[in-house]
């Protein structure tokens, strides 16, 4: 996620693995081995239906919240471990709008029609009891569970998944503060979507929104160019254009999200949810309105 003048940035940015972390890159001994191109030819591609290693579908263990009463959570995978969970690219259809979201306590609907592949970061207890106390500070909130009703979406200024994987695996602090960025996506340019944190826990990706927005880092550097030009480089290329559509209207119609609620980082203060109590804000210029009209004109 670039920043104004090509700074290292403060929320989620992955500038050449130095944006949120002064560490070295971090070796991805948990990268997958499952990734193939999707085919351009999207609407001869049939939806397979997922399998149940989806997260949401996962048993639940006693965790400890931090005014340390017990709480039952969804327990966490093996960190790394990659499994798919969805393949195939629907034939593009006329918009809809969203789906009602599930009933509180039910699992929710998975995301079909990309290629979904579980690829865990660790969120330990310890790095989950770190968002809950920047949830308290920045929202008022003492907890790091998330209900989404915004979708943010990022690119990552690097070449790979890889790369994104191993900065957000770091948990090296951001703005002198814990837990590390992260976002719940990140998605190749191949089409295929890797899943980091689920999308009932907290990520810091966006200021002023983490604790409602679920964030998809898309694989794309500037190279020198302006934010613009990598955007409509996303936006160009059909197999991954297709996929990050898909992957929204997924998450839209599972949580009940409004098109006018998928916004890019550059939109992030003017949305009506932002808030921050520390007064930040962010400075970031990855998806700009101009480009997110042309995607939200595809959902």
């Amino acid at each position: 996620m670039p920043r104004l003048a090509g700074m290292a940035v403060a929320c989620g940015a992955l500038a050449a693995l130095v944006a949120c972390s002064s560490a070295p890159g971090v070796t991805t001994a948990g990268t997958s081995t499952t990734t193939s191109a999707l085919s351009t030819a999207l609407d001869s591609v049939a939806t397979t239906a997922p399998t149940t290693s989806d997260p949401s579908t996962m048993p639940t263990a006693a965790s400890t919240s931090p005014t340390g009463a017990t709480t039952s959570a969804p327990a966490t995978p093996p960190a790394g471990a990659p499994t798919t969970r969805a393949t195939g690219i629907p034939a593009p259809s006329a918009p809809s709008a969203p789906s009602a979201p599930s009933a509180p306590g039910t699992p929710p609907r998975p995301v079909t029609g990309v290629r979904v592949v579980d690829q865990w970061i660790p969120f330990t207890d310890a790095r989950r009891a770190q968002m809950a106390d920047y949830a308290q500070r920045h929202y008022g909130l003492a907890s790091a569970t998330l209900s989404p009703r915004v979708i943010v979406v990022h690119f990552t200024e690097s070449d790979t998944w890889q790369s994104a994987f191993a900065t957000f695996s770091t948990n090296v602090a951001n703005r002198g503060e814990l837990p590390g960025t992260c976002a719940h996506y990140v998605l190749d340019q191949a089409g295929i979507a890797r899943q980091l944190v689920r999308t009932d826990t907290m990520c810091r990706h966006a200021i002023g929104l983490n604790h409602v927005a679920i964030g998809i880092e898309v694989v794309q550097a500037t190279r020198g160019n302006t934010s613009a030009w990598a955007e409509q480089q996303i936006l160009g290329r059909p197999a991954q254009a297709q996929a990050l559509v898909a992957l929204i209207r997924g998450l839209q119609a599972r949580y009940g999200i409004a098109t006018a609620d998928v916004i890019g980082h550059a939109e992030a203060n003017r949305h009506p949810l932002f808030r921050d109590l520390l007064g930040w804000r962010n400075d970031h210029t990855d998806w700009s309105t101009a480009s997110m009209t042309v995607l939200r004109a595809r959902l």
